[in-house]
């Protein structure tokens, strides 16, 4: 038997006892006193008192059925209110499967001739460079030449404006995509220093490691984020004698990509291109019904 049926069963029991109670007080209180306590009507008539007497018991049971009703919705709501908030999380070390390194080679002149001429002796050398380390040529890409005009600079003007023309700089950018990324990795770690002693000199970037399943593998990580949070539930309504009922709401957070070991987090979620190896992190927030 639920708390409801009690609640009736207790309910009807108390009106039954409160009927034979007024019943019993009607035969035994004298006429002399009930006309006493109401002057205005005579009480010797049995029918009369009988009359004055009835209006007042419905009002009282009306009132505490009223009460009652109200209470008892109140507690069935209640009931079915209670909620279990919870933060479920999944964490799975990747490794990267694709590597991106720039190299920049960059020569200043009096002359944009120069510049350029400068820049178009080293940039073959550089790729030569690149294709003996064991990288082929279809992962090799050259950008578009840029130039830039050398001003001298003046109080008042910006760098690029008002001065006088003292030079110019030539820029060939160098893109090497590869999925050999240990390769890149020791190739970028020496390449600065050996074109050096060739007389090369380069502005080498830091590679970019990525891990191209990112797409897929973030739905199976959102799935075990979905059942820790499932299972840290479960423990919760059992340590409380309840069990978890329907999902009621559910919110993904973004996806962490950290170096292994990193306890950095961000609201918009980190995307790490530093390091070969990665941490990736997913969490759920969902809310389920307790039973």
């Amino acid at each position: 038997m639920g708390p409801s049926s009690v609640f009736r069963c207790v309910l009807d029991s108390f009106v039954r006892r409160l009927f034979s109670y007024t019943s019993t007080w009607q035969r035994s209180v004298p006429s002399d006193i009930l006309e006493h306590l109401h002057p205005s009507v005579p009480m010797s008539n049995g029918p009369m008192r009988n009359h004055l007497i009835l209006p007042s018991v419905i009002l009282v049971l009306g009132m505490i059925v009223s009460t009652a009703i109200i209470a008892n919705a109140v507690v069935e709501f209640k009931s079915l209110d209670q909620t279990v908030f919870v933060t479920g999380s999944a964490r799975k070390q990747i490794t990267s499967d694709m590597s991106l390194w720039t190299v920049n080679i960059s020569h200043d002149a009096p002359k944009l001739a120069e510049a350029y001429a400068l820049v178009s002796k080293d940039t073959p050398a550089v790729v030569d460079y690149l294709l003996k380390k064991g990288i082929t040529s279809d992962q090799i890409t050259r950008s578009s030449i840029s130039t830039t005009t050398l001003r001298e600079q003046k109080q008042g003007y910006s760098s690029d404006s008002g001065g006088t023309i003292v030079g110019y700089r030539v820029l060939q950018s160098i893109e090497v995509r590869s999925k050999d990324v240990r390769k890149i990795e020791v190739i970028a770690r020496e390449a600065t220093e050996l074109l050096l002693k060739q007389g090369i000199v380069v502005g080498a970037q830091s590679p970019e490691f990525y891990c191209t399943s990112i797409g897929d593998l973030k739905q199976t990580m959102l799935a075990d984020a979905a059942k820790d949070a499932q299972i840290r539930a479960q423990k919760i309504a059992e340590s409380t004698g309840s069990k978890i009922g329907p999902l009621r709401s559910a919110k993904m957070g973004a996806l962490q990509i950290t170096p292994p070991g990193s306890t950095q987090v961000s609201d918009s979620g980190i995307s790490d291109t530093t390091s070969i190896e990665k941490d990736i992190t997913a969490v759920v927030n969902v809310s389920f019904a307790l039973q």
